[in-house]
């Protein structure tokens, strides 16, 4: 049985176009109840995007269906940069869904999706299998760190510059020299990739510690955008105190699904209303494993195979300039 999937990236406004809307004037005026004022309606709706690789005019067609309703395609150009990743998704059991916005006037009707570009549609990783809350989507939260942690974060650079993963939130307590300080440290697939500033540990702390106490991991949605030199982690979550009260209700009354090793989410539970279920497709295949290795430009000495540069290290200002857009990090294939 098809499960919905509300696609990742959504950020509020409607800017995809939808084809053919003119042949489904009927389909978006019944949207409406068939009554529409002499100066137009206009309504958010739910669009579910359904591959039609049977279409005789193109294999890559994408269906845009309105409350079971056919209501336009994505254009063509799009379709084909769309569909193989939608046809995954349906492949898996999912049927991809996005924010629309449907406008009808008389003898017109027009369509809009709130759809981000196909590499941000759906998280690299999977949720975790230990019992968990996604935290709503908030303002954006700038992690810290992250340089320290660039091996970690390798396997999640992708060619296109940015990246949606689960990210999990964990209470972690700093020794200073003449103190300590409690901050928020961030881990993606349990490897931590960096932590708050106390300023921003303040407003997530609270909500990390009730979920701990009801036995449920705090999750946020994150993008980790760079490259092999520098890499920033950035969380998309509602603070401590942006949360409602029936949000903490549920959540603290929930528990989450466990995920089982083939990557399938049992069971469903249903989340608050302010929250919508995002839960990530199978894993993309990888290697069997794989390593990054420091890749020395012309003239410069080679490291040890393992050798990772540490804190505040810098090349030899005798070395000659490495090549313009030369890769300092190459990912190798362990057989």
């Amino acid at each position: 049985m098809s499960r919905i999937l509300e696609l990742w990236g959504q950020r509020g406004w409607a800017a995809q176009e939808v084809a053919g809307e003119t042949h489904h004037l009927a389909a978006i005026q019944g949207l409406f109840g068939g009554s529409i004022p002499d100066d137009g309606a206009e309504m958010e709706t739910p669009a579910l995007l359904v591959p039609d690789p049977h279409n005789p005019h193109d294999r890559n067609a994408v269906e845009v269906r309105c409350r079971g309703a056919l209501v336009g395609y994505l254009p063509r150009e799009d379709a084909a940069r769309y569909a193989p990743i939608l046809t995954e998704l349906v492949r898996q059991g999912w049927t991809p869904s996005v924010s629309a916005s449907v406008w009808c006037g008389y003898g017109t009707g027009r369509v809009r999706l709130s759809l981000a570009e196909p590499h941000m549609l759906v998280p690299l990783n999977l949720p975790p299998s230990a019992n968990h809350t996604v935290l709503p989507d908030g303002h954006a939260i700038q992690v810290t760190g992250e340089e320290q942690h660039l091996r970690d974060l390798a396997p999640f650079l992708r060619a296109e510059g940015e990246a949606w993963v689960y990210a999990t939130l964990h209470e972690l307590t700093e020794q200073r020299a003449r103190s300590t300080r409690t901050v928020v440290e961030v881990r993606v697939d349990d490897q931590v990739v960096g932590t708050l500033t106390p300023r921003m540990s303040g407003e997530l702390l609270p909500v990390v510690r009730f979920l701990a106490e009801h036995d449920s991991l705090a999750v946020s949605k994150a993008i980790v955008k760079g490259n092999r030199l520098k890499a920033d982690v950035t969380l998309y979550a509602a603070r401590a105190g942006d949360l409602p009260p029936a949000w903490l209700d549920e959540a603290g009354a929930r528990r989450r699904p466990a995920v089982d090793p083939g990557g399938i989410v049992s069971g469903h539970v249903d989340a608050p209303a302010e929250v919508t279920p995002r839960v990530a497709p199978a894993k993309p295949p990888q290697p069997v494993a794989t390593v990054w290795r420091f890749n020395p430009p012309p003239g410069w000495p080679s490291p040890p195979r393992e050798w990772r540069p540490p804190p505040g290290w810098r090349p030899d200002p005798r070395w000659p300039d490495p090549p313009a857009g030369w890769a300092f990090w190459v990912e190798e294939t362990v057989v």
